[in-house]
């Protein structure tokens, strides 16, 4: 078997190709990851200072229970149950956030990855054809 210059042609329009899609398909590819990265991390980000707002609204009521402390049973035992609920429902609701923007996050993820494989495939399929075509000399 030896190496003729079809074997040259081949390897340069390997060559080429590997060029157009780095440039056409693979650097937007990484450009689209990276940014919904960046997204993610943004959403993660404020979900954590919610988290971090909660805690800080449950220290303080917290140190307002401690303040209460001298108060009559009656008004200490309501003052607790409405911190309590109240720190349940910010609890909850910074955590039902976090879940919302994790999901939404996750959700484009696949979304943006699904895409971007799917134009992969018809890229690589059209491209595919053209060399194919160019090869043999003729239309398929």
């Amino acid at each position: 078997m030896s190496i003729d210059s079809t074997f040259f042609l081949l390897f340069i329009n390997f060559i080429i190709l590997l060029v157009i899609l780095r440039k056409f398909l693979f650097r937007p590819f990484l450009e689209n990851f990276e940014k919904r990265e960046r997204l993610t991390k943004g959403y993660l980000k404020k979900a954590e200072d919610d988290e971090r707002l909660a805690e800080d609204k449950l220290e303080e009521y917290k140190r307002i229970i401690h303040l209460t402390k001298n108060e009559t049973s009656e008004d200490l035992a309501r003052v607790q149950k409405e911190a309590i609920e109240r720190q349940r429902e910010i609890v909850d609701s910074a955590t039902l956030k976090s879940r919302n923007i994790m999901e939404k996050a996750k959700t484009e993820i696949i979304e943006a990855t699904s895409q971007a494989k799917k134009e992969l495939i018809e890229k690589t399929k059209r491209f595919s054809a053209e060399i194919a075509e160019k090869i043999l000399g003729r239309k398929l």
